[in-house]
């Protein structure tokens, strides 16, 4: 099978498997995020601001294939999961 006129291997699979990985933890750091801003914790945004300006480093830096993005995408989205996580138990305290 070709796809844009190259031809689309079993190798390339992998790649669809891991951005679908990235895609599920951006929508729970997207559905934290609207959480924490609707409870009023609007410094939420400071770990957001940090990890995208470190995933573009990253990109910027590690950009030889289309894996390497995607694993500094899934790096930088897993850690700003794992801190907004981490944020929950403060940020329901009264």
């Amino acid at each position: 099978m070709k796809i844009f006129g190259v031809s689309y291997t079993s190798d390339n699979k992998i790649l669809l498997g891991f951005f679908g990985i990235f895609i599920s933890i951006y929508a729970i750091v997207s559905v934290l995020t609207n959480f924490y801003l609707s409870i009023k914790k609007t410094n939420v945004y400071i770990p957001v601001i940090f990890f995208a300006i470190a995933q573009i480093i990253g990109i910027w830096l590690f950009h030889n294939n289309f894996m390497s993005v995607i694993t500094v995408s899934l790096l930088t989205t897993l850690l700003l999961a794992i801190i907004l996580l981490l944020y929950y138990p403060y940020a329901i305290k009264k």
